[in-house]
């Protein structure tokens, strides 16, 4: 499955990944935010979860909504083991 922008993000939306890290709390590094996109992390219900991303010649963009999610995603793995732990 990919995990792309959808068509119809408007350009104005895109945000450079050095843009993205300074949105987020804690300011991770630009090499964080680009391995969240290219390799993604595993939640701890043991799913690959990645940041949503568009690539722009040698350029990766996301939105604000894409890091929205992608947090939700995280929030949602981590809660779906926490149950399973409690179980």
């Amino acid at each position: 499955m990919f995990n792309t922008l959808p068509p119809s993000a408007p350009a104005a939306a895109l945000l450079t990944l050095t843009q993205a890290a300074a949105l987020l709390p804690r300011r991770p590094h630009v090499a964080t935010v680009r391995r969240w996109a290219r390799r993604g992390i595993t939640g701890r219900d043991g799913s690959r979860l990645r940041l949503a991303h568009v690539r722009i010649g040698r350029h990766l963009y996301v939105t604000e909504d894409a890091l929205r999610a992608f947090g939700e995603a995280i929030a949602r793995a981590d809660v779906a083991e926490f149950e399973r732990e409690a179980n």
